[in-house]
C-alpha cells in the first residue's frame, strides 16, 4: 500500500521525526556557511547521519529518505571530506578480558 505520494505508510508515519531532523540540518548548513568565512569547519553529523539514522530506525530504505531531502539539497552545505567511523559490535570486552590481556603481557615480559 502507499500514498498519494508513492511513499509507504510507515515512511509517512515518520515525516513528523524528518521534519523535526530537517530544520536542525537546515540550521547547522547555515551556520556552517557562516562559519566558513572565517575558515574550516568540522561537523558532527550532519546530512548523512540524518539518512541514516532515519533509515535504520524507521525501517525505510535510504534512497528513500534521499529522495525526501531532495528538494533541501541545493540549500545544504555539502561536506569536502566525510568521514565515517565503524565499530564492531559483535563484543565488548569484560575486565576479564583486560586482566588476562595484562597477565600474559606481563608473563611475556617475565614479570
Amino acid at each position: 500500500m502507499t500514498t498519494a505520494a508513492g511513499y509507504s505508510p510507515v515512511c509517512c508515519a515518520s515525516l513528523p521525526q524528518l521534519a523535526f531532523y530537517l530544520s536542525g540540518v537546515l540550521h547547522a548548513s547555515d551556520s556552517i556557511r557562516h562559519c566558513r568565512i572565517i575558515g574550516p569547519v568540522v561537523a558532527d553529523r550532519y546530512v548523512s547521519s540524518v539518512i541514516a539514522c532515519h533509515a535504520a530506525v524507521h525501517g525505510v530504505e535510504v534512497e528513500t529518505v534521499i529522495a525526501l531531502l531532495n528538494p533541501f539539497h541545493s540549500y545544504l552545505e555539502i561536506p569536502t571530506c566525510t568521514f565515517y567511523l565503524s565499530t564492531q559490535t559483535a563484543r565488548r570486552p569484560t575486565t576479564d578480558d583486560f586482566v588476562h590481556r595484562i597477565t600474559a603481557h606481563l608473563e611475556a615480559r617475565g614479570a
